[in-house]
């Protein structure tokens, strides 16, 4: 069957959110407490936009937002350069969130997610992003899609606390990076599609913390892709 792209509704609330919405074209309507500091920036970038504002009494910061989501093709995020990221099973929304700032902040070209048994965006991760979820591409994505990056030229690698040193891995770029769920970690048939699982040097051989969380983990190795040891 033939892959689709397809969009989603939500609304969405609090300053940055409403803010990088607009910037990305995103926003279909604003709803604002008032027009006094930071809700005067957005009610003027809204009118510039043409977006529909209504006064309302929001909770969060005093401004909300009716927003679309878009879910591309996993073919759009294959640019030929940078890296995709590839949150594998991560539920909490917040560390979603977390790795899609980090993500954006590194120039990433898409991030993927699993269509079952993983969180999809929410408000929570719009929020915890700061907004950066809109200046990305998201899509679904499965085993069968990490093929076919590899075909592609693409390398994909993975984070694990059994992996081989960072120090000695071969990390390159164009690169999808997978970040595995919470507790689970990355699943076996996305690891079996890897080119190589890495592990950061640290935890138990240096101190009694033995793991990073997911956000900190992903961009230490997102530095190391772009800065590191792209080529």
């Amino acid at each position: 069957m033939k892959e689709k792209a397809r969009q989603e509704e939500l609304r969405v609330c609090g300053i940055n959110s409403v803010m990088e919405a607009l910037k990305a074209g995103a926003a279909r309507r604003v709803y604002l407490r008032d027009e006094l500091g930071r809700r005067k920036d957005i009610a003027k970038l809204a009118r510039s936009r043409d977006v529909e504002i209504v006064r309302a009494d929001v909770d969060v910061q005093g401004v909300a937002a009716d927003v679309v989501i878009k879910y591309f093709k996993f073919d759009d995020l294959l640019t030929g350069e940078g890296f995709v990221l590839y949150a594998d099973g991560v539920e909490d929304p917040r560390n979603l969130g977390a790795l899609v700032r980090s993500a954006v902040f590194f120039g990433c070209s898409g991030v993927a997610i699993p269509r079952r048994r993983a969180v999809r965006v929410t408000d929570t991760v719009v929020r915890t992003s700061a907004g950066a979820i809109f200046h990305t591409k998201v899509a679904f994505a499965t085993p069968s899609h990490l093929k076919k990056a590899k075909k592609k030229g693409y390398g994909v690698f993975a984070a694990e606390l059994d992996g081989v040193d960072l120090r000695r891995a071969n990390l390159y770029t164009p690169s999808v990076l997978v970040i595995g769920g919470e507790d689970r970690g990355v699943s076996r048939p996305v690891k079996n599609a890897c080119d190589e699982v890495v592990r950061i040097p640290g935890g138990s051989e240096v101190s009694r913390v033995n793991s990073l969380n997911l956000s900190v983990a992903a961009g230490i190795l997102m530095y190391c892709l772009v800065y590191g040891r792209s080529h």
